[in-house]
């Protein structure tokens, strides 16, 4: 059996890699509040070679979008010539690891490229989903505060980190964005609540403006509305409660929003996550209460039709408490799913980041803690990289956002730390892979004057 354990030490593994040290007292990396202009660090400073394979001493971490420096060559190989052929993402000339072209000519992963802060009107602001498309556009989803009001807040980038549009909708009452997708016809919907009416919202982006999309499920559990594409449309999955339990149900949408019907789930199976299968079905990650004091792990297979081919759940263990948050596919076909893993919540201390190897099928091959930096951390999201596998979340001794790179048999590859000069409720909610580009981050951060705000940056891969 495989287990996985990440470094007792992030600040002491982090010398393997060329990349962002995980360490509190470091800058932050974001941009200005407010001015959507891309900001231009990394966001941490490099760690000191330790002797290992990885940086070389005085790596350069901000160079991640040099790919043609003319720094040398390597006869006999495209790679390495100093010139960018097709098929390389870069090609810096020469063949030094952890520069910002690797040997493979494939940037350096787990640089921070480019950050930003966005802030309404004061405190409370999140990012909470975030999804790119074919094009590399960057979709970017949460809530931004105004006159004590949430508002739902959608913003595109391009891929520099340019800002394409800005949207934020107010409904009449407080509205959450909780979700992003695409649809097979390349049309952008956002998802979210509406927790004073206890009723969800779907939003498609028509033209230059987000438009409501009725008819939407209604006495609900605000907990949050899921969203992911399908291969004939979309999947909406909320929460509410039925005769013997939590009832969650799939709302099927095709391409354009519509509803085409709806599929429930298991009694008191709640999901926090869908990702879209590769057969064009999601996968549904989350926790299904058996009884008094049980939450195990609950991860769900469910086809484009709305039926739940297979299903996993941990092993029932009264008072400890497991949860599925995120789940990828790796390259071999077998699934990494993150979480957590507890005897009551974060609250009381004991609450541990957790990783389950399965295959794809839904079968369980192995588990075991993920430790980021030694401290306990509790993973939002995960998925497949160029180099390995990618989780986000919290550090929850720290309050700070992490993101790290994992290799695809777990071992620590990179790490960055988002902690706001606030020093509290700073996170990381969701990640997304954008084609050609890397790795994009949302999240929160607290600052000065300003409190929460959403936070957006994008990570080399």
């Amino acid at each position: 059996m495989r287990t996985l354990t990440i470094a007792a030490s992030l600040a002491g593994a982090i010398g393997c890699g060329p990349l962002v040290a995980l360490d509190g007292d470091a800058d932050t990396g974001t941009g200005d509040a407010d001015d959507g202009a891309p900001a231009d660090d990394t966001g941490r400073e490099p760690a000191p070679d330790t002797g290992e394979a990885g940086g070389p001493p005085g790596s350069d971490v901000d160079d991640g979008g040099d790919v043609d420096d003319g720094g040398g060559t390597t006869s006999g190989s495209a790679c390495g010539d100093g010139i960018v052929d097709p098929g390389e993402r870069c090609d810096d000339g020469n063949a030094e690891p952890g520069d910002g072209c690797e040997l493979d000519c494939t940037p350096t992963p787990g640089l921070l490229l480019w950050s930003q802060t966005f802030d309404g009107a004061g405190s409370g602001d999140a990012g909470i989903a975030v999804t790119a498309d074919d094009t590399a556009s960057i979709y970017a989803a949460g809530s931004l505060r105004f006159d004590g009001d949430d508002h739902a807040w959608l913003h595109v980038f391009a891929p520099d980190g340019a800002a394409l549009a800005d949207h934020v909708v107010d409904l009449g009452a407080d509205e959450i964005a909780t979700a992003v997708a695409i649809s097979p016809t390349a049309r952008v919907f956002v998802a979210g609540v509406q927790p004073q009416d206890d009723r969800a919202f779907l939003l498609r982006l028509d033209d230059d403006a987000l438009v409501s999309i009725e008819p939407v499920p209604t006495d609900i559990i605000g907990f949050g509305a899921v969203l992911a594409p399908t291969s004939t449309g979309l999947a909406l999955v909320t929460h509410a409660f039925g005769d013997d339990g939590l009832l969650a149900t799939i709302s099927l949408r095709d391409a354009d929003g519509a509803p085409t019907g709806d599929v429930p789930l298991p009694t008191d199976v709640f999901v926090g996550t869908a990702v879209p299968t590769p057969a064009g079905g999601v996968w549904l990650a989350g926790s299904q209460r058996p009884g008094q004091n049980i939450q195990n792990a609950w991860l769900g297979a469910v086809a484009a039709d709305g039926t739940l081919e297979w299903s996993f759940t941990a092993d029932a263990v009264r008072g400890l408490e497991t949860r599925i948050r995120s789940v990828a596919m790796l390259e071999d076909g077998r699934l990494a799913a993150v979480g957590t893993r507890g005897m009551g919540g974060p609250g009381d201390g004991t609450e541990a980041g957790w990783i389950w190897w399965l295959t794809g099928d839904g079968l369980l091959e192995s588990d075991g803690p993920l430790d980021i930096g030694g401290a306990s951390a509790r993973p939002s999201s995960v998925v497949a990289g160029n180099h390995g596998l990618v989780v986000a979340g919290t550090i929850a001794a720290l309050d700070d956002g992490f993101v790290a790179g994992l290799a695809q048999d777990g071992t620590l590859q990179w790490g960055f730390e988002l902690a706001g000069e606030q020093g509290f409720e700073d996170r990381i909610s969701a990640l997304a892979v954008v084609p050609g580009h890397g790795i994009a981050a949302i999240g929160t951060i607290t600052q000065p004057d300003t409190d929460e705000d959403a936070w957006v940056g994008l990570f080399s891969d």
